[in-house]
């Protein structure tokens, strides 16, 4: 869970940004090459993607306070993440019967 200082600079940057929409090109120019990258993917365009939004939800919802899971809990997906981008986890699909 993040703490007051990071629920505070949030509210901050929100505010900033809603006053000047501009202040966000960086980011957005950061975010749209790490898209351009995950389409480059040896674990192709699907799975980083996956991880890309997993991530990108995972830091919005602490920036903003949001609950979660438990810490724990937390640092497992992580690690699941990771592992999912290294290529030692594969997603398989549930055999619908």
């Amino acid at each position: 869970m993040p703490d007051g200082g990071m629920q505070k600079m949030s509210a901050a940057l929100l505010a900033a940004v809603a006053e000047d929409p501009t202040l966000l090109e960086p980011v957005r120019g950061w975010y749209r090459r790490q898209y351009e990258n995950a389409s480059k993917s040896p674990r192709g365009t699907d799975i980083a993607g996956i991880v890309l939004f997993a991530l990108d939800g995972v830091f919005l919802a602490e920036m903003m306070g949001f609950p979660t899971f438990a810490a724990e809990d937390l640092s497992r997906l992580m690690h699941t993440l990771q592992a999912l981008a290294r290529g030692e986890l594969e997603l398989t699909p549930i055999d619908k019967r």
